[in-house]
Protein backbone atom coordinates (compact mmCIF):
# COMPACT_ATOMS: atom_id res chain seq x y z
CA UNK A 1 0.00 0.00 0.00
CA UNK A 2 2.77 2.45 0.92
CA UNK A 3 4.53 1.76 -2.36
CA UNK A 4 1.31 2.46 -4.24
CA UNK A 5 0.74 5.75 -2.38
CA UNK A 6 4.36 6.70 -3.10
CA UNK A 7 3.61 6.20 -6.78
CA UNK A 8 0.50 8.38 -6.49
CA UNK A 9 2.59 11.13 -4.91
CA UNK A 10 5.07 10.76 -7.71
CA UNK A 11 2.29 11.16 -10.27
CA UNK A 12 1.06 14.37 -8.62
CA UNK A 13 4.53 15.94 -8.59
CA UNK A 14 5.66 15.24 -12.13
CA UNK A 15 4.45 15.71 -15.68
CA UNK A 16 5.42 12.19 -16.67
CA UNK A 17 2.61 10.64 -18.68
CA UNK A 18 1.71 7.11 -19.63
CA UNK A 19 -0.01 6.37 -22.92
CA UNK A 20 -1.11 3.35 -24.86
CA UNK A 21 -4.03 1.00 -24.78
CA UNK A 22 -4.85 2.01 -21.21
CA UNK A 23 -5.28 5.71 -21.83
CA UNK A 24 -3.13 8.56 -20.56
CA UNK A 25 -2.35 10.06 -17.18
CA UNK A 26 -0.64 13.40 -16.59
CA UNK A 27 0.41 13.57 -12.97
CA UNK A 28 0.72 17.34 -12.57
CA UNK A 29 -2.78 17.86 -13.95
CA UNK A 30 -4.06 15.10 -11.66
CA UNK A 31 -6.00 13.34 -14.37
CA UNK A 32 -6.86 9.70 -14.03
CA UNK A 33 -5.98 6.77 -16.21
CA UNK A 34 -8.42 3.85 -16.35
CA UNK A 35 -5.34 1.62 -16.29
CA UNK A 36 -5.42 1.73 -12.48
CA UNK A 37 -9.10 0.81 -12.00
CA UNK A 38 -11.82 2.30 -9.79
CA UNK A 39 -10.23 1.31 -6.47
CA UNK A 40 -6.95 2.92 -7.42
CA UNK A 41 -8.78 6.06 -8.51
CA UNK A 42 -10.44 6.26 -5.10
CA UNK A 43 -7.06 5.94 -3.41
CA UNK A 44 -5.56 8.54 -5.72
CA UNK A 45 -8.38 11.05 -5.16
CA UNK A 46 -8.22 10.50 -1.43
CA UNK A 47 -4.46 10.96 -1.36
CA UNK A 48 -4.52 14.29 -3.20
CA UNK A 49 -7.71 15.74 -1.69
CA UNK A 50 -7.65 14.53 1.92
CA UNK A 51 -8.16 17.01 4.75
CA UNK A 52 -8.51 16.29 8.48
CA UNK A 53 -12.22 15.77 7.82
CA UNK A 54 -11.53 13.42 4.92
CA UNK A 55 -9.14 11.06 6.58
CA UNK A 56 -10.02 7.61 5.31
CA UNK A 57 -8.08 6.31 2.33
CA UNK A 58 -8.90 2.85 1.13
CA UNK A 59 -11.52 0.71 -0.53
CA UNK A 60 -14.33 1.43 1.96
CA UNK A 61 -17.14 3.71 3.03
CA UNK A 62 -16.80 5.23 6.49
CA UNK A 63 -19.90 6.82 8.01
CA UNK A 64 -19.75 9.24 10.93
CA UNK A 65 -22.86 10.29 12.88
CA UNK A 66 -23.07 13.34 15.10
CA UNK A 67 -26.26 14.51 16.76
CA UNK A 68 -27.37 17.63 18.55
CA UNK A 69 -30.47 18.91 20.34
CA UNK A 70 -31.93 22.36 19.79
CA UNK A 71 -31.62 22.89 23.55
CA UNK A 72 -30.00 20.91 26.36
CA UNK A 73 -32.25 22.40 29.04
CA UNK A 74 -36.02 22.38 28.48
CA UNK A 75 -39.30 22.44 30.37
CA UNK A 76 -41.77 19.58 30.56
CA UNK A 77 -43.90 19.36 27.43
CA UNK A 78 -41.63 21.66 25.41
CA UNK A 79 -40.99 21.11 21.69
CA UNK A 80 -37.45 20.13 20.73
CA UNK A 81 -35.58 19.18 17.58
CA UNK A 82 -32.90 16.53 17.27
CA UNK A 83 -30.50 16.98 14.34
CA UNK A 84 -28.58 13.96 13.05
CA UNK A 85 -25.69 14.70 10.68
CA UNK A 86 -24.19 11.79 8.74
CA UNK A 87 -20.93 12.22 6.87
CA UNK A 88 -19.22 9.67 4.60
CA UNK A 89 -15.51 10.25 5.10
CA UNK A 90 -14.58 7.07 3.25
CA UNK A 91 -13.34 6.80 -0.31
CA UNK A 92 -16.35 4.89 -1.67
CA UNK A 93 -20.08 5.57 -1.91
CA UNK A 94 -22.19 4.15 0.94
CA UNK A 95 -25.32 2.37 -0.29
CA UNK A 96 -28.57 1.54 1.49
CA UNK A 97 -27.90 4.00 4.31
CA UNK A 98 -30.17 3.37 7.31
CA UNK A 99 -30.44 5.76 10.26
CA UNK A 100 -32.09 4.40 13.40
CA UNK A 101 -33.06 6.67 16.28
CA UNK A 102 -34.49 5.38 19.57
CA UNK A 103 -36.34 8.26 21.18
CA UNK A 104 -36.25 8.55 24.96
CA UNK A 105 -39.13 7.12 26.97
CA UNK A 106 -42.28 9.30 26.86
CA UNK A 107 -40.81 11.59 24.19
CA UNK A 108 -43.36 11.85 21.38
CA UNK A 109 -42.50 12.31 17.73
CA UNK A 110 -44.15 15.16 15.85
CA UNK A 111 -42.28 14.96 12.53
CA UNK A 112 -39.17 13.43 10.97
CA UNK A 113 -37.46 14.21 7.69
CA UNK A 114 -34.39 13.41 5.62
CA UNK A 115 -33.61 15.30 2.44
CA UNK A 116 -33.47 12.85 -0.46
CA UNK A 117 -34.69 9.99 1.72
CA UNK A 118 -37.67 8.89 3.77
CA UNK A 119 -38.46 8.41 7.46
CA UNK A 120 -40.94 6.30 9.38
CA UNK A 121 -41.68 5.52 13.03
CA UNK A 122 -42.79 2.48 15.01
CA UNK A 123 -43.24 1.37 18.60
CA UNK A 124 -40.16 -0.33 20.02
CA UNK A 125 -42.29 -3.24 21.15
CA UNK A 126 -44.08 -2.46 24.36
CA UNK A 127 -41.25 -0.53 25.95
CA UNK A 128 -42.82 2.84 25.31
CA UNK A 129 -39.94 4.08 23.15
CA UNK A 130 -40.54 5.24 19.59
CA UNK A 131 -38.02 4.08 17.00
CA UNK A 132 -37.52 6.34 13.98
CA UNK A 133 -35.94 4.85 10.86
CA UNK A 134 -34.73 6.98 7.93
CA UNK A 135 -33.36 5.49 4.72
CA UNK A 136 -31.31 6.83 1.83
CA UNK A 137 -30.30 4.97 -1.31
CA UNK A 138 -26.72 6.18 -1.39
CA UNK A 139 -24.33 8.68 0.16
CA UNK A 140 -21.33 9.54 -2.04
CA UNK A 141 -17.87 9.82 -0.52
CA UNK A 142 -17.07 13.09 1.26
CA UNK A 143 -20.69 14.22 1.36
CA UNK A 144 -23.16 14.61 4.22
CA UNK A 145 -26.89 14.44 4.91
CA UNK A 146 -28.99 15.71 7.80
CA UNK A 147 -32.05 14.15 9.38
CA UNK A 148 -34.29 16.20 11.69
CA UNK A 149 -36.65 14.84 14.32
CA UNK A 150 -39.21 17.22 15.84
CA UNK A 151 -40.39 15.91 19.19
CA UNK A 152 -42.25 16.90 22.35
CA UNK A 153 -40.56 16.48 25.71
CA UNK A 154 -42.17 14.32 28.41
CA UNK A 155 -44.22 15.67 31.31
CA UNK A 156 -41.81 14.10 33.80
CA UNK A 157 -38.62 15.84 34.90
CA UNK A 158 -35.16 14.31 34.59
CA UNK A 159 -32.54 13.47 31.99
CA UNK A 160 -33.61 12.03 28.65
CA UNK A 161 -31.07 10.46 26.33
CA UNK A 162 -31.57 10.07 22.59
CA UNK A 163 -29.67 7.23 20.88
CA UNK A 164 -28.97 7.13 17.14
CA UNK A 165 -27.00 4.89 14.79
CA UNK A 166 -26.29 4.70 11.07
CA UNK A 167 -25.26 1.72 8.93
CA UNK A 168 -24.90 0.91 5.24
CA UNK A 169 -24.28 -2.11 3.03
CA UNK A 170 -20.54 -1.50 3.30
CA UNK A 171 -18.51 -2.70 6.27
CA UNK A 172 -17.26 0.05 8.57
CA UNK A 173 -13.88 -0.37 10.24
CA UNK A 174 -14.57 2.41 12.78
CA UNK A 175 -18.10 1.70 14.08
CA UNK A 176 -17.68 3.70 17.30
CA UNK A 177 -18.39 6.96 15.47
CA UNK A 178 -21.62 5.79 13.86
CA UNK A 179 -23.27 3.44 16.38
CA UNK A 180 -25.14 4.32 19.60
CA UNK A 181 -24.38 8.02 19.42
CA UNK A 182 -26.07 9.86 22.29
CA UNK A 183 -27.21 13.31 23.36
CA UNK A 184 -28.76 14.02 26.77
CA UNK A 185 -31.30 16.74 27.55
CA UNK A 186 -32.36 17.86 31.04
CA UNK A 187 -36.12 18.30 31.48
CA UNK A 188 -37.27 20.61 34.30
CA UNK A 189 -40.59 21.90 35.53
CA UNK A 190 -41.40 25.28 33.92
CA UNK A 191 -40.57 28.33 36.03
CA UNK A 192 -44.28 29.17 36.37
CA UNK A 193 -44.69 25.93 38.36
CA UNK A 194 -42.58 27.48 41.11
CA UNK A 195 -43.48 31.12 40.50
CA UNK A 196 -47.08 31.16 39.23
CA UNK A 197 -47.39 34.89 39.84
CA UNK A 198 -44.80 35.67 37.13
CA UNK A 199 -46.45 36.66 33.87
CA UNK A 200 -45.44 34.74 30.78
Amino acid sequence: MSHFLDRLTYFSQTRESFSGDHGQTTGEDRTYSPYFGDDAKALYDCAIQSTPDRKTCGNEADLVLTQAASSLLVSTGDPLTYTLAIYNQGSLTATNVIITDVLPLAVSLRDAGLAGGSCGAADAGGGGNTVVTCTLGMLPRWTSITATLAVTMPLQVGEVTNIASVISDQSDKTPLDNLNRQVTVMVLYPYRFFFPFIAH
